[in-house]
């Protein structure tokens, strides 16, 4: 396919459509704007151009770790698996007392 080469107002009307969208949202207003291509290519005009389209979320690969610095968030949770322990641990031992009772 022939390389396309738009002037600069339509670029400019291309990009500005474009900008602040999700790329299947970004890729319509372009057309609309006199685009001609697909997303693929739409994708590297925007990144070539410089224009801020769309931050992306954080992954958590990619997020700060959580800072456990203070030890506040771990004792929360050796209090939830506490509870959880606790619960499973009275559960086994009134089996436990039944079964026995049972048998005698």
């Amino acid at each position: 396919m022939p390389r396309i080469v738009y002037d600069p107002k339509t670029k400019v009307a291309i990009l500005a459509a474009a900008k602040g969208k999700k790329m299947a949202e970004a890729h319509e207003a372009a057309r609309a704007a006199g685009y001609k291509g697909g997303v693929q290519s739409l994708y590297i005009m925007l990144r070539s151009s410089g224009v801020k389209w769309r931050k992306r979320r954080k992954t958590a690969a990619t997020q700060e770790p959580l800072a456990l610095s203070n030890g506040s968030g771990l004792v929360e949770i050796q209090r939830a698996i506490e509870v959880v322990v606790q619960a499973r641990v009275r559960a086994a031992i009134a089996l436990a007392i039944e079964k026995l009772q049972s048998i005698s």
